[in-house]
């Protein structure tokens, strides 16, 4: 009889591990995923008022979820937002390794008045098509680690701005520039 029985069962998908991690409580609520290099899912949370990123890589025993010094802090949606502002950054973070990164940007919008986004990085600039209360994520390549020269500018419909995302009391927040 051999002295030890006990099988690995890996896991199949990156979802099942994230939810296995014990990472999330359950009134956590997905706002949305980010597939990188086919082997790394990044998926975003609202977790009772703070927002929380798990990653899930795979290897040869199928999908693992962990943790890095570049997911944290978890971003309150109270952290630095001025009253109104009705926009959150769900939890910016720079997923790198080895020699490739990824800088990510997500925000949920809730003023119905906010129609697109401007987000650059790393001399990139995406615009998007922004709908209320949806997950919306920026996406660039990093080239060395965290951007620390990200900018991004909230316009409503005509093309007047209504946010730009600025230091403010300690926190990056977006901050209204109406009059």
């Amino acid at each position: 009889m051999p002295w030890c029985t006990a099988s690995v069962t890996s896991i199949t998908n990156s979802r099942a591990a994230v939810e296995l991690s014990g990472k999330l409580n359950d009134p956590s609520v997905l706002l949305g995923s980010y597939e990188w290099k086919n082997n790394c899912h990044l998926y975003f949370y609202d977790n009772m008022a703070c927002y929380e990123v798990v990653t899930a890589e795979r290897n040869v025993l199928g999908w693992k979820q962990f943790d890095t010094w570049l997911n944290w802090p978890k971003w309150s949606l109270y952290d630095g937002r001025e009253e109104g502002t009705g926009i959150d950054v769900t939890g910016e973070l720079c997923h790198y390794r080895y020699d490739e990164g990824v800088q990510l940007f997500p925000v949920v919008v809730h003023d119905e008045r906010v129609k697109s986004m401007e987000v650059t990085c790393y001399g990139k600039t995406e615009t998007k098509e922004i709908l209320p209360g949806t997950f919306t994520l920026f996406a660039f390549d990093a080239i060395s680690g965290q951007s620390d020269a990200l900018e991004a500018v909230a316009y409503d419909g005509e093309g007047k701005v209504l946010y730009r995302y600025e230091k403010k009391n300690g926190y990056w927040v977006f901050v209204s520039v109406e009059e």
